[in-house]
C-alpha cells in the first residue's frame, strides 16, 4: 500500500514538473550560443574593381603615382585582414589569416565578408572601387561561419542593415542571424580609416564571443 502511495506521489509531481508554464515555450525561443572558437581565421573580403572616372580613390597617398584601381582593391583587402588578425591577437584571441585557395580547417571560425554599397534603386550590390563607380561610401559587412558545422553557410552577419534587396555581385546569406552593427568606410579612406574599420570589426567580435552569443 506504502509502495502504491508513493509511486502515486511520484507521478502527480513528474506530471506538474513537465506541465509546468512556460518551461517548453522557453527551450523552444533559446537560441543555441555557439561555443568559444579554438581559432579565428580570417580570409580577405571581397571587392570589385570599377571604372577611374576621376584621379582620386581609397587609400590615397600623397605625392605616390597612383595605382590602379585593381591594386588599390588588393590593398584595402589586405590591410584589413591583417589589421583585423592583428587587433583579434591583442585581444587574446587566437587568429590567423587564411588564404583563397587553402583548405578550410575544420574547427574554428571562419570571418569573411565583402565591401557593399547601396544602388540607385536602393539595394545593395557589390561595391566597385573606382571614383564614379557608384557610391562614395561601402559597407562591410562581416560573416562567421562554423568550421565545425562542415557547412559554408554565416550563423551569423554583422555590418547588414535593413534592406532586404541585393543586387548584381552581392552576396545573400541564407537567413543567418543578423547582429546589430554597421560598418562605413569611404572609397577615399586612409589606411588609418581601415584599420579603425579592423578595430571595430574586431571589438564586435570579441563582444559577441564574451557574450556568448547574445
Amino acid at each position: 500500500m506504502k509502495k502504491s502511495l508513493v509511486c502515486a506521489v511520484m507521478s502527480v509531481a513528474l506530471m506538474l514538473l513537465f506541465t509546468m508554464p512556460g518551461t517548453a515555450e522557453t527551450a523552444d525561443k533559446a537560441a543555441p550560443a555557439p561555443g568559444k572558437p579554438e581559432i579565428i581565421y580570417i580570409t580577405d573580403f571581397e571587392i570589385d574593381v570599377g571604372d577611374v572616372s576621376q584621379q582620386t580613390g581609397i587609400l590615397q597617398r600623397p605625392k605616390r603615382v597612383r595605382e590602379d584601381p585593381a591594386s588599390k582593391a588588393a590593398r584595402l583587402v589586405e590591410l584589413l585582414s591583417i589589421s583585423l588578425v592583428s587587433d583579434l591577437q591583442n585581444k587574446s584571441i587566437p587568429a590567423k589569416r587564411l588564404y583563397r585557395g587553402q583548405s578550410l580547417p575544420d574547427r574554428g571560425w571562419l570571418v569573411t565578408g565583402e565591401f557593399l554599397e547601396v544602388d540607385e534603386g536602393n539595394s545593395l550590390r557589390r561595391a566597385a572601387v573606382g571614383f564614379g563607380a557608384g557610391a562614395t561610401d561601402m559597407l562591410v559587412q562581416v560573416a562567421v561561419i562554423d568550421l565545425s558545422k562542415g557547412s559554408k553557410d554565416p550563423f551569423v552577419t554583422f555590418g547588414t542593415d535593413s534592406r532586404s534587396g541585393r543586387g548584381p555581385g552581392a552576396v545573400v546569406f541564407p537567413n543567418p542571424y543578423v547582429a546589430a552593427a554597421k560598418f562605413v568606410l569611404s572609397k577615399r579612406a586612409s589606411e588609418s580609416d581601415i584599420r579603425k574599420t579592423a578595430r571595430q570589426i574586431a571589438n564586435v567580435l570579441a563582444k559577441y564571443i564574451e557574450e556568448g552569443g547574445a
